[in-house]
């Protein structure tokens, strides 16, 4: 009898090891159902969540988010560990990203490319900049609440050299030789993750950019950030391969949208903004260029060296004409459809395609702005110390050219 009473005692009201410290939320996990990347997404999530559920993305529908309270987008590993993509499964997301409406408002983590595909269907800020974002954060929002509950975060910064060409591709005029990154990567993982721009994203009240990544496209891009109820998880590691850091984030994350269910996106991006105008200009100056050239060459004869079948078979024996072929794109004139993109109609007429009559015009005014803000002895207003901001951030001659 004592024994009975012994046994229902500890049936109820001694809880399972380890459950009581899962927290109390409904998480829905969409991936490759078949993968291992999805398995491994479930049994991290398992641990740290009281109910998830896992499913294909190809069968999600909105009815379902309806029962959790998170819900995260994410594909399968589409590059193998010697760095050969795999089409075919690259192919099957295209297919398989769930079509949303505009009305969707549950809280969703959007993982790697398969956010960006997401993000380019609903005209998020989260939008696809470049899949190119590597294994390091930088420019942390270390107060941020993911990195502060439900989980204790502290994020260990390692100064590293800055990437070559950097400085070339930011509008921050204060970055140095060196930069502190967090790493989010146990390992260089062969997928590469989704960057978005940094310019224009924080500009309404429902968007915040929480971290910014290492990637081709230079320092100003977002890896990790939200826009209404949806977060952009930039990087493309599953959890094995994240550093216990990036886990502990991660699970921050998720536990952090919650409060976001029913916050859809004020606003919807619909042309990128002006400080691209900037970086357009200046990259297609002869000086970006060559440079931009030269570090072309070394890079594909490093990856096709590596990677021999990536070579096309009329090229086999003579990668160097593959190379220069690759390079007389960089040299080709601006497509009138970027031009267009980018630059107002009067901007167009007044400089055609002459990139230095652009960063010229840009530049004298900002000398100009610069001066009249140093030398005025009049009240500071809210305006002003808008555009002093601008200006330490780069901003201003891109803002003042464009509306010229």
């Amino acid at each position: 009898m004592r024994c009975w009473l012994a046994t229902l005692f500890l049936w109820l009201f001694v809880t399972p090891a380890g459950a009581e410290d899962r927290i109390d939320l409904r998480v829905l996990y969409c991936g490759d159902s078949a993968s291992a990347r999805a398995a491994d997404f479930d049994s991290f999530l398992q641990k740290h969540f009281a109910h998830v559920t896992a499913t294909d993305l190809a069968g999600f529908n909105e009815r379902q988010a309806q029962d959790h309270d998170v819900v995260i987008f994410d594909w399968s590993d589409t590059i193998d560990s010697e760095g050969i993509p795999d089409f075919d499964l690259t192919d099957q997301l295209r297919k398989k990203v769930p079509e949303l409406s505009t009305d969707f408002a549950r809280p969703t983590i959007l993982i790697g490319e398969t956010g960006g595909r997401v993000g380019i269907q609903l005209k998020l800020k989260i939008d696809w900049l470049c899949l190119c974002l590597k294994d390091e954060a930088h420019h942390l929002a270390t107060d941020h609440a993911i990195f502060r509950a439900p989980l204790v975060v502290d994020p260990r910064l390692t100064e590293v050299p800055t990437p070559i060409g950097y400085r070339e591709l930011t509008t921050d005029e204060s970055l140095g030789s060196t930069m502190r990154v967090w790493k989010v990567h146990t390992k260089t993982n062969p997928q590469v993750g989704l960057v978005s721009s940094l310019y224009g994203f924080e500009d309404s009240p429902d968007a915040e950019v929480i971290a910014r990544g290492i990637s081709s496209k230079g320092p100003d891009t977002v890896a990790l950030a939200r826009h209404g109820n949806f977060l952009l998880w930039g990087f493309a590691g599953s959890p094995s391969v994240m550093t216990e850091d990036a886990q502990r984030v991660f699970v921050n994350a998720i536990s952090y949208m919650k409060q976001f269910h029913g916050a859809k996106p004020l606003v919807r991006r619909k042309a990128p903004s002006r400080e691209w105008a900037i970086r357009v200009c200046a990259a297609a100056t002869p000086e970006a260029i060559e440079q931009a050239a030269t570090e072309q060459r070394a890079l594909l004869r490093k990856l096709l060296a590596k990677n021999p079948k990536l070579v096309p078979e009329e090229y086999k024996g003579n990668v160097d004409k593959l190379i220069a072929e690759r390079e007389k794109h960089l040299r080709e004139p601006q497509d009138p459809s970027t031009m267009n993109y980018y630059f107002p109609e009067a901007i167009r007429k007044q400089f055609g395609a002459d990139f230095a009559k652009y960063l010229s015009s840009a530049f004298a005014v900002f000398a100009s702005v610069d001066s009249f803000l140093r030398n005025r002895t009049s009240p500071v207003h809210d305006a002003d110390r808008f555009s002093r901001q601008s200006h330490r951030q780069g901003g201003s001659p891109c803002v003042l050219l464009l509306r010229s």
